[in-house]
Parts: structure tokens; sequence; C-alpha cells
């Protein structure tokens, strides 16, 4: 019964995700917190078109947000650019893929990483996680 309420995209890039937490962050806490964080990031709905969809996209005025992550690009600054210094492994991400599903979760996954790592004096693991994933959005130190 409950497959029927997990996208089915989510069910396409599930493994992906669990693929790069293998690769690029071994000791990460379970995938599912990952998970959520996809589908906060691209689900109106769970059955939305764009939740789980790499091709989903925010458009304002003020910036532009894509993917899986909704990296995003505004006057002040350019996540999808700075996301290729947050591991070697996103060195040569090009604009042109910027929809390709694996550089997405790599992304989020090695800035969860990051964060998580930048983050000292948690009471506990999952209040780390908290901060980490809060600044995911806010910016470390919000």
């Amino acid at each position: 019964m409950a497959v029927e309420v997990i996208p089915a995209l989510a069910v396409a890039f599930l493994p992906v995700l669990q693929e790069e937490l293998s690769t690029h962050w071994v000791d990460a806490p379970p995938a599912y917190y990952f998970a959520a964080q996809v589908e906060k990031e691209t689900c109106i709905t769970l059955k939305h078109s764009k939740c789980w969809n790499p091709r989903a996209e925010l458009k304002t005025s003020r910036e532009y947000g894509f993917g899986l992550g909704q990296l995003t690009v505004t006057p002040k600054f350019n996540n999808f650019e700075a996301a290729k210094t947050w591991d070697k492994s996103l060195a040569g991400w090009q604009w042109d893929d910027r929809y390709n599903p694996r550089y997405q979760l790599r992304a989020l996954v090695v800035y969860d990483r990051n964060l998580y790592r930048q983050v000292k004096g948690a009471a506990s693991a999952h209040d780390r996680l908290a901060f980490a994933l809060s600044a995911y959005n806010g910016g470390f130190g919000g």
C-alpha cells in the first residue's frame, strides 16, 4: 500500500540517491532524510508532475531554482557555480547538463555533508543534521 504514495520519479531516483550517499557520504544519516529534502524542494503534492522531477524549476523576478535540490541562482549568488566547488566530482558539471539527476543528487548530498561537518556543538546527531538542513536553505549560521 505504501508504494502507491511514493511518487513514480522517486522510485526511479531513490537508487541514484542511495548510490550518491554510498559514494560521497558513507556514514550519512539514513537516506530518508535526503529523500524528504527532495520532496520538500520539488513536490507541491506527491502526484504533481514536478515531484521528484529533475526539471522542476522555480522562476521569479528575484531568483531561478532548478532540479531535485533546487539549486538557486540570483543576482547576488549562484549556487550552481558554487556547487562545482563542493566536491571535485562536481567540478565538470556544465550548465547545459544542469538537469542531470545524478549531478543534482550528488550536489545535494555533498552540500549537506559539508554543512553537517561544519556544525559544532549540537546536542545530538539529530540536532546536528537539523542545523545542516536548515543551513541548506537559509545559509550557515542562519
